[in-house]
């Protein structure tokens, strides 16, 4: 009877070190644990359905528990809570948005057409797995060279208007899962860059490989895992500073194309902010893509990349300074 009930403890004590055992790696390895999501993703597009929570928080739950010797301390702590979080004080209540968004790729040339939606249409579109038909209230693209934002604004009794602002340089933000590895390999770069004394560990369980990377005084933390069944594709990545969650990005319900190029159809991107004592969720975005829209290596027309600005459009040319406002005239 003992060897009977011995052998099982002795079974689950060997798979409990095999399983949870980690090592420390080199920035080096992790690196080409970094790369090892390799796609050739040329070009691509896909529709979603965007959800966006943001919490209201007013200045003095930002800064209550702290003192200040004067009001520039208190200010100027307002001000990097701000820049650290993203919140907009002028904000009364907790907000949510949704979006219908149609993404499209080439190369280096990027588009994304919005189109607000409504809780019970998001709930139709996903139970029906039909596309509602909807008018883009505002496009961003980028052309290679320039960020042109396009916005169609409703007046009441009347037509509308459209306003466009044309921007230098790259201005425009993708869903994660189309470079999230280049990402976070510029991550570990930055961090070799700056020659931050850390420690990596790495362990594997249940077909994920864990990377924890971890700086000497321990005050910084990255977080990454990775699906070794799925091309390596990340599933989660967390950021922690202060010894405290800042962020975290979740991609979930991974599905294959035809050439084997793994992808989450949901991406769910947190942030975290420390109020009132607590860490304290203030932002999530989540990606939730239409089934079957999503294709990659496609052709794409190029006149998708090019703005089309309706007459009477009122242009802002920020590439110029100062900027350059003018309306589009008729022939």
């Amino acid at each position: 009877m003992k060897q009977i009930i011995c052998f099982p403890i002795i079974a689950f004590f060997l798979l409990t070190i095999y399983v949870f055992a980690d090592r420390t790696i080199t920035t080096d390895e992790l690196r080409h644990t970094l790369s090892g999501h390799k796609t050739n993703r040329s070009s691509g597009k896909g529709i979603y359905i965007r959800t966006v929570y943001k919490k209201a928080v007013t200045q003095v739950e930002a800064i209550r528990g702290k003192e200040f010797e004067n009001e520039q301390q208190k200010q100027a702590h307002l001000y990097r809570f701000r820049a650290e979080t993203g919140i907009d004080f002028s904000c009364q209540q907790d907000q949510l948005t949704y979006t219908l968004e149609k993404v499209q790729f080439d190369q280096d040339k990027m588009r994304r057409d919005y189109a607000d939606l409504s809780e019970a249409t998001v709930n139709s579109i996903l139970n029906d797995s039909g596309i509602i038909q909807t008018i883009a209230t505002k496009t961003i693209l980028f052309d290679g060279h320039n960020t042109v934002s396009m916005q169609y604004l409703p007046v009441p009794d009347g037509d509308g208007i459209h306003v466009a602002d044309i921007m230098p340089g790259t201005k425009i933000y993708f869903p994660k899962f189309y470079n999230f590895s280049r990402t976070a390999e510029e991550d570990v770069q930055l961090l070799t860059d700056l020659k931050v004394p850390s420690v990596i560990r790495q362990s594997e369980a249940n077909k994920q490989i864990h990377n924890e990377l971890e700086m000497a005084n321990g005050a910084v933390k990255m977080k990454w895992v990775f699906e070794s069944d799925k091309n390596m594709s990340i599933s989660y990545q967390c950021l922690y500073l202060d010894y405290r969650l800042r962020s975290e990005t979740i991609s979930e319900d991974f599905a294959k194309t035809a050439d084997g190029d793994w992808y989450p159809q949901k991406q769910i991107s947190n942030k975290y902010a420390f109020i009132n004592g607590e860490n304290v969720l203030i932002f999530t975005e989540i990606f939730e893509a239409i089934p079957g829209s999503v294709e990659f290596n496609l052709s794409i027309d190029d006149n998708v990349f090019l703005p089309e600005f309706p007459i009477g459009t009122e242009i802002t040319d920020y590439r110029q300074d100062p900027p350059f406002i003018y309306t589009v005239q008729g022939n």
